[in-house]
This record gives C-alpha cells, sequence and structure tokens, in this order.
C-alpha cells in the first residue's frame, strides 16, 4: 500500500487557520481601537459644549450680578427706611400724649390749689403743690379718673390749719411716655 503524506496538507489548513485569526483578531483590535477613539472624540466633544455651556452661563451670571447687588442696596435701604417709619409712626401716635398728661393735670385741678413742681421719673410722675384738704381730695379723686393713668399716692401733706392750704406731695404712674432729648 501506498502511503499518503497528508501532513503538509494539514500544515498548510493550520498555517491557514493561524492567518485567519492573527487577521480577525487584528480586525476587532482595529474596531476595538476605532470605538474606543470614537468614544473619546464623542467624550471631548461633548466636554467642549460643556465647557461652552458654562464660559456662556458664567458671563450672564455676572452680567447679571451688578443688578443683584443694586437690587440687595435697595432691599437694605427699603428695611432701614421701614424701620424709620416705624420709629417716626410711634413717635407721631405719642407727640401729642405730653401736652394731653399736661392738660389731663390743669383739668384735674380744683381752682384754688396750683401745682408747685411736676417732675418724671422713668414711668412715675411726681406732683408738689399747694392745696387745702378738700381740694386735695377732689384732686386725687379727679386724677384717678384720668384714662391712662394710674391712681394717685400721697406721699407727703403738711397743713398748718385743716382749713388752710397747705403743701402735698402725690405720684401717679405713667403710660409708657418717650423723653425728648436735646
Amino acid at each position: 500500500m501506498h502511503e499518503f503524506n497528508f501532513l503538509p496538507w494539514r500544515e498548510q489548513e493550520r498555517a491557514r487557520r493561524k492567518t485567519d485569526f492573527l487577521r480577525l483578531l487584528g480586525g476587532a483590535a482595529f474596531c476595538a481601537l476605532l470605538l474606543l477613539y470614537g468614544n473619546a472624540y464623542t467624550l471631548r466633544q461633548r466636554l467642549a459644549a460643556q465647557e461652552l455651556q458654562h464660559s456662556a452661563l458664567g458671563q450672564q451670571l455676572a452680567t447679571l450680578e451688578s443688578p443683584l447687588s443694586e437690587l440687595r442696596a435697595l432691599r437694605e435701604q427699603h428695611e432701614i427706611l421701614e424701620q424709620q417709619l416705624t420709629a417716626l409712626q410711634t413717635l407721631q401716635a405719642q407727640r401729642a400724649s405730653a401736652a394731653l398728661l399736661l392738660d389731663a393735670l390743669a383739668r384735674a385741678l380744683p381752682p384754688s390749689a396750683y401745682y408747685t413742681a411736676l417732675e418724671r421719673q422713668s414711668d412715675l410722675l411726681r406732683l408738689n403743690g399747694m392745696a387745702s384738704g378738700n381740694e386735695l381730695t377732689a384732686l386725687m379723686q379727679a386724677l384717678a379718673l384720668v384714662p391712662g393713668l394710674g391712681t394717685p399716692q400721697l406721699h407727703d401733706i403738711t397743713t398748718p390749719r385743716p382749713t388752710a392750704q397747705g403743701a402735698f406731695a402725690l405720684s401717679l404712674p405713667l403710660p409708657e411716655i418717650p423723653e425728648e432729648t436735646p
């Protein structure tokens, strides 16, 4: 029988398969590199677009910063003006209270009695004056009826005779009246 040598054919087939495999492997590596490069390119493009958008937003923010600072300054001025307006309204409301108090003190005073001293100490009004016993009683009753004033408290009374006029000292609790500053 003849012997056939199939080895060269097998080696040629093996070499062909090897080259086919290497070509496919090279093609796959080339495709992978192409995909990586394409992906990197698109990421760079997206990043550049984001940076462009970011710089445009930064420019818009810079143009809006000056109106915002003006708005903040206006708000601060508005708050200051509101505080001043509130203070002025409070002062306006209390402006006539001292005059009204003096008017009430004058109306409560009986005809022959008179005040010799009037002194305010924080929320207390001290009155000194001259009056007879009945007039002093009428004065204290009239002062107790004045709205906004508390009950008068008699501190001192000196009369030489019961029917004659004598010195008195009394105090009244006051509502809040702003003290005038020079």
